[in-house]
């Protein structure tokens, strides 16, 4: 089995890991809504490259891609932001309160923090940075 496929069943049964009644998933920007609405907390999972891009995805789990001490992704450090949240005022939001999700990605998306948004761009960070993919060798 390839590293891409080793690295997209571990994800995929990570969709299927129940903790509590809920599986572990990364979200798209509809179902980080979603998830805002019902918890009133933003999830992400976030990983920065020294001398590079910090990587950030939403998650409904705060334990996104960890399954046992031998088994995860590492070096990603979960962040729980409860909403409304106050930042610097800047273009495009002088009023300085992040109150929705596409105001969070608007904020903290840039070209040195990438928001990945689906499964397959995490795929391709995974793959750039193997070490990150511990008990997946």
């Amino acid at each position: 089995m390839t590293m891409n496929a080793k690295i997209h069943a571990y994800l995929n049964s990570l969709n299927e890991a129940h903790m509590g009644n809920r599986t572990m998933k990364l979200l798209s920007v509809e179902e980080a809504k979603e998830h805002l609405k019902h918890n009133h907390v933003v999830i992400t999972i976030n990983y920065r490259v020294s001398d590079g891009p910090h990587y950030w995805f939403f998650a409904n789990s705060y334990l996104y891609g960890y399954k046992t001490p031998q088994m995860h992704l590492g070096r990603f450090v979960p962040i729980s932001t409860y909403m409304p949240i106050r930042v610097a005022p800047r273009p495009g939001l002088e009023s300085d309160v992040i109150k929705t999700i596409d105001q969070y990605v608007e904020v903290f998306s840039n070209e040195t923090s990438i928001h990945l948004k689906t499964t397959d761009e995490l795929v391709e960070v995974l793959m750039k940075y193997p070490e990150l993919c511990v008990g997946l060798k």
